[in-house]
C-alpha cells in the first residue's frame, strides 16, 4: 500500500511538472511569434492597400484568415485563463478592411 501511495505521488509530480513546463513553452512561444505574426497582418495590409478592390480571391482569402485570427485572439486576451498566454499586443491590432473603395 505504501509503495502504491509513492507511486501515485510521483506520477503526480511528474504530470504536474510536464504542465507547468507546456505552460512555459506556450507562454514564449506566443509572445517570442506575436512580433512576426503582427508583422505578416501587416504586411497583408499593405498588400490589401495595392491590389485593386476584389482583385486577388487569394489575397482576400487570406486577409478573413487574419481577421479570424485577431478576432481569436483579442477574444482570448479576455479570458482570464488564456490572457497571460495571449501578449496584450493582440488587443492594438485593428482588422483589415477588404470592403475596397466603393
Amino acid at each position: 500500500m505504501r509503495e502504491l501511495k509513492e507511486l501515485v505521488r510521483v506520477v503526480l509530480a511528474v504530470i504536474l511538472f510536464v504542465a507547468i513546463v507546456t505552460c512555459c513553452v506556450v507562454f514564449v512561444g506566443e509572445h517570442a511569434g506575436a512580433p512576426g505574426a503582427i508583422a505578416g497582418i501587416e504586411r497583408l495590409r499593405q498588400e490589401i492597400k495595392a491590389c485593386p478592390p476584389n482583385a486577388s480571391e487569394d489575397v482576400m482569402g487570406q486577409a478573413v484568415d487574419a481577421n479570424c485570427r485577431i478576432a481569436a485572439y483579442q477574444t482570448y486576451n479576455k479570458r482570464w485563463w488564456a490572457a497571460l498566454f495571449v501578449p496584450n499586443r493582440w488587443d492594438e491590432v485593428e482588422y483589415i478592411d477588404i470592403r475596397g473603395e466603393e
